[in-house]
């Protein structure tokens, strides 16, 4: 029940401030932070389900800095500052947030590359090749690649590719904790949608209740385009799981009772099943 805000400074310069806020809207703390030497403008921030709050940049518009704070807002000075990786286009960092493990996506060449890190902040040699996946897809500009982490160990990448038909496609790739592709998912790990030629931008959402991915697409006439798929296996992890229990509080009660998030209707039977109070109205 607390909010984390993480601001960067001025586009030139090195860190930020984090504020913890509480519920009602009161600023609790504040804690500035910074990457040290050099201009490192921050990119992006997210927290584990541990508690820890990651807050990532780039040095000098060259290699990826992060920095670590734990639940209490104390730097985790283990967590190391730089990994050694350029890119062409400006990288996204994306966060394993059941175990802390990071991934920066960005391309080689046009073609979309994945660095996996340890929780430690060091490149995981395990992953693909010395820590790095280059899939042989070209794609269309930064802004069409997407990538999400869910169930702890799977890669969902998106993006809008060329393929040699001369007809641009939204693509869909799954990876699995080792980089490898996901031969399971789709055709042989990639699924496609073609005729897609005035779209210039991609944004990818995976919802662990339907169990359904959803691709979103800004046209070149500003129109919304959504393509859904079927994931072919279930998401929800326990940390999924956690995050959407029901909560009934007090409990127990002998007048009020209160629900964690709205409900469309509720039964209350005895012991014996017999029902004894029905409400169909959203409460």
């Amino acid at each position: 029940n607390k909010i984390l805000v993480v601001t960067g400074k001025a586009i030139q310069t090195s860190g930020g401030t984090i504020y913890k806020i509480n519920p009602i809207g009161v600023v609790e703390s504040e804690r500035q932070f910074s990457f040290g030497n050099g201009l490192a403008p921050l990119s992006s921030a997210d927290n584990d389900t541990s508690g820890n709050l990651y807050v990532f940049g780039n040095f000098n518009d060259e290699k990826p800095v992060s920095l670590k704070f734990n639940s209490a807002g104390n730097q985790d000075n283990s967590y190391q500052l730089m990994t050694n990786f350029s890119w062409t286009w400006t990288p996204r960092y994306y966060l394993n947030r059941s175990d802390g493990s990071s991934f920066i996506l960005t391309s080689k060449y046009a073609k979309p590359t994945i660095l996996k890190r340890t929780p430690n902040g060091i490149i995981d040699t395990s992953f693909g090749t010395n820590g790095i996946v280059t899939l042989n897809y070209l794609y269309d500009g930064d802004t069409s690649l997407k990538m999400n982490v869910y169930n702890g160990n799977k890669i969902i990448l998106t993006g809008i590719t060329t393929p040699t038909t001369g007809n641009r496609e939204v693509f869909l790739v799954r990876l699995t904790s080792d980089g490898t592709v996901d031969s399971s998912f789709g055709r042989n790990g990639l699924s496609t949608v073609s005729a897609i030629n005035d779209l210039k931008s991609v944004f990818l959402a995976i919802s662990s209740v339907s169990g359904k991915i959803y691709t979103l697409g800004l046209a070149t006439n500003n129109t919304v385009t959504m393509y859904r798929f079927n994931l072919p296996s279930a998401i929800l992890s326990t940390n999924d799981v956690n995050n959407y229990t029901l909560k009934i509080f007090p409990n127990p009660t002998k007048s009020s009772l209160n629900f964690s998030q709205e409900l469309s209707a509720i039964k209350i039977t005895d012991m014996s099943g017999k029902q004894v109070f029905s409400n169909q109205e959203k409460t």
